[in-house]
């Protein structure tokens, strides 16, 4: 498959996603089985950023419309990826940062540092109630350690002004992705027809 194939297919999968065409399960073994190792980096991307609007751990496929439609500032994105994909730009951002060892501590936090915190903090207040301060104490730290622990986890996880993110937002203009530039942007935007979402 040729560059502006992939270009053009990805295109309107994500169309047909954005608009509540496609369901989230479709769009999935799309981007597994063409986009997710794609060589053109764009069409990797943009593949990846269709993957992200949605969520394949519910049990039954669904579609993004009604309370799973994206929000305004998605579509924005979404519309420029369009425009990006209907040229032959070269995607121009670096390698975004790593996101496994995030993804790890913060489904480590979510399953079990939660959890844990919360039902130590609730077993010391019943030893409070019915044993004694001490038991209440050997409990409660703990708890109130792993509970704050994993909610800095999160927030660490998802802060993506941080470090790596900030060196990779400061190599283009953030309003622009996938353009690098505004100044692409405007160009291909003023020379190519709108693409409605």
């Amino acid at each position: 498959m040729t560059r502006s194939e992939w270009r053009t297919r990805l295109r309107d999968a994500l169309l047909s996603l954005i608009q509540g065409q496609m369901t989230n399960d479709d769009f999935d073994c799309l981007y597994y089985d063409e986009w997710a190792d794609s060589p053109d980096r764009a069409v990797a991307e943009i593949g990846k950023f269709g993957w992200g609007l949605y969520s394949s751990d519910l049990p039954l496929p669904y579609r993004l419309t009604g309370r799973y439609a994206v929000n305004d500032r998605t579509r924005q994105v979404a519309e420029r990826c369009l425009l990006f994909l209907a040229n032959d730009l070269e995607y121009g951002w670096p390698e975004a940062p790593g996101q496994v060892l995030e993804r790890a501590a913060g489904g480590c936090a979510i399953s079990l540092g939660l959890p844990l915190g919360i039902a130590l903090l609730l077993v010391a207040g019943l030893m409070l109630a019915t044993v004694s301060v001490i038991w209440f104490l050997l409990l409660a730290v703990p708890g109130g350690i792993l509970l704050g622990a994993s909610l800095l986890m999160l927030k660490s996880c998802a802060d993506r002004e941080r470090g790596p993110w900030r060196r990779y937002w400061a190599a283009g203009d953030r309003e622009a992705w996938p353009f690098l530039r505004r100044e692409e942007y405007s160009h291909c935007s003023a020379t190519s027809a709108h693409l409605d979402v």
